[in-house]
């Protein structure tokens, strides 16, 4: 036994985005290609951006919600399942 126990949770290598990037970067400095560093670049940033603008989306969401359920209590309206207290015969009255 040469004592190297492989893991099993993870490969820890490149991965898909990193391979694209190197791919795309030969062929930029080849030639091969004429695109914009941007483009050449783009499987390094595009999944970081859209990780960040679904992030976004939800942070939005949640605050509009937020916002909405805090005017609704502050107005007098109980929130959702908020029936006051319960006695063992039911709702108090």
């Amino acid at each position: 036994m040469s004592g190297y126990a492989p893991h099993a949770a993870g490969s820890g290598g490149v991965g898909l985005c990193g391979a694209a990037a190197l791919l795309f970067t030969a062929l930029k400095l080849t030639g091969h290609v004429d695109w914009s560093w941007w483009w050449v670049l783009a499987p390094l940033w595009v999944p970081t951006a859209l990780i960040g603008l679904v992030c976004t989306l939800f942070a939005g969401i949640y605050l509009v919600l937020l916002v909405a359920d805090r005017r609704r209590t502050r107005h007098g309206h109980p929130r959702r399942g908020d029936h006051g207290p319960v006695t063992r015969w039911g709702p108090r009255r």
